[in-house]
């Protein structure tokens, strides 16, 4: 089973239904917002990133990594395949493909940086 590991430098969002809800982080004294599709969860994690997690049941997620110690977009990305191989590294999975490093602006400005490093669950492991 391929589990998706994507990472974001920057990702805030505007209203993408009806029915979505904007998460605030951190809670105490936002540094930003993002609006997620219905039935999403944005959980802070131990290391006060965020994870965020689709509620269509297609296990689809992605988390926005704080990295206080970057300040420009070079070095960014430098950081994200090294993050990417620590991170797969710490969720034991086999044959990780660390992708290149993509840039995007949306229509309404905001760009993104990000790749995508899909590996394999080792066989004993469970998905929670």
């Amino acid at each position: 089973m391929k589990t998706p590991l994507i990472l974001a430098g920057l990702l805030v969002a505007t209203s993408l239904s009806l029915s979505a809800e904007t998460f605030k982080h951190p809670e105490k004294d936002p540094a930003f917002s993002i609006t997620l599709p219905d039935g999403w969860t944005a959980v802070p994690d131990k290391d006060g990133n965020l994870d965020c997690q689709s509620g269509d049941g297609s296990k689809f997620s992605f988390s926005i990594i704080d990295s206080k110690n970057i300040t420009s977009d070079e070095e960014l990305k430098t950081y994200l395949p090294k993050l990417a191989e620590t991170m797969g590294e710490g969720a034991k999975l086999n044959d990780l493909k660390v992708g290149d490093v993509k840039e995007m602006t949306t229509a309404s400005k905001v760009k993104l940086i990000g790749l995508n490093a899909p590996g394999l669950l080792p066989r004993k492991a469970t998905i929670l």
